[in-house]
């Protein structure tokens, strides 16, 4: 499963949309307005002060670091380790449109 996949999934089991909802707002062109905390911060919003993330599930993350075996590996031999880029599944905590605000910058902008 995608990300994507993962996040349509949890937002129907979690009661956030019904199937048809989230079919519409992706049939129009729209990602589900569900985000990380750091993914909502990069867009210029800030979760709302007391949220709970309405989500809580793990999701797909790229990393190049070795991983511990090749880590292991690598200092019994006295080397370091190569990188070694492969996806892992991380915790992730995720918030709807509701539980966000636009940050001042964000508000100057407009």
């Amino acid at each position: 499963m995608t990300n994507n996949e993962i996040i349509y999934s949890e937002s129907i089991a979690a009661g956030i949309y019904t199937q048809d909802q989230a079919d519409a707002i992706l049939s129009s062109g729209h990602a589900l307005p569900i985000h990380t905390f750091p993914e909502w911060k990069r867009m210029g919003y800030s979760v709302k002060k007391g949220e709970k993330a309405a989500i809580k599930t793990r999701l797909w993350k790229y990393t190049t670091q070795p991983t511990k075996a090749a880590r292991e590996a690598a200092e019994l031999a006295g080397k370091e380790p190569d990188a070694d880029p492969h996806y892992y599944l991380a915790p992730a905590y995720l918030f709807t449109a509701a539980q966000v605000q636009p940050t001042e910058d964000r508000k100057r902008k407009s």
